[in-house]
């Protein structure tokens, strides 16, 4: 009984003891990663990026489109009459102005408590 119990507080012990150095042993991994990491200057980045990207060129101006009009041609387009679809004469005599928003009243409930 005292064998099984001295037993199982020893197991208790190291599984204890693995979570703090499992977190001691990650720990240490991630800081000496940190510290191998070199940064990068600015410079040095820049210097890189000229290799690796395009420089930017304003594109070309599109040309203005060319009209083949002379000013008689205007002229005729200007005096033309204006074409208009107007409503025939007696629609304009039936329309009545309604009330476009009709609510009906609510039927008042005489049993109403």
């Amino acid at each position: 009984m005292f064998a099984a119990s001295s037993r199982l507080l020893r197991a208790r012990a190291m599984l204890g003891a693995k979570r703090f150095a499992s977190t001691d042993v990650l720990q240490d991994v991630y800081l000496k990663e940190l510290k191998s990491v070199k940064s990068v200057s600015f410079a040095d980045a820049v210097a890189n990026a000229k290799g690796n990207v395009k420089q930017w060129v304003e594109p070309a101006r599109p040309a203005a489109p060319a009209f083949d009009l002379s000013a008689s041609d205007v002229k005729k387009y200007i005096d033309e009459p204006v074409e208009t679809a107007a409503a025939p004469a007696s629609a304009t005599a039936d329309a009545v102005e309604e009330d476009w928003l009709v609510l009906d009243e609510p039927a008042e409930d005489e049993h109403a408590h």
